[in-house]
């Protein structure tokens, strides 16, 4: 069945934007989304993790040190070390 909506230009525009970072129509996401509301309305679980829902967001950190998550302490002491005390 096809449906008809109406949305602003800003929603437009948000779809526009997820429709070309994930590959998706606009369709699968506005699918998606109601069956998300649908779920959280009743309670019940969305079925989706943790990197489902910020997966978009993993791997996207440009710049910044090398080889932080292996050297994070040596750089906090050394950011520690260039505070002044009172």
């Amino acid at each position: 069945m096809q449906a008809t909506i109406s949305v602003e230009r800003e929603t437009d525009a948000r779809l526009d934007r997820l429709s070309s970072s994930t590959g998706r129509s606009k369709s699968d996401l506005v699918r998606d989304a109601l069956i998300v509301l649908e779920k959280a309305q009743s309670g019940a679980s969305t079925g989706l993790s943790a990197f489902d829902l910020i997966g978009d967001l993993v791997g996207v950190g440009e710049g910044g040190p090398a080889e932080l998550a292996r050297t994070h302490k040596q750089a906090f002491r050394v950011l520690l070390q260039g505070r002044k005390t009172e």
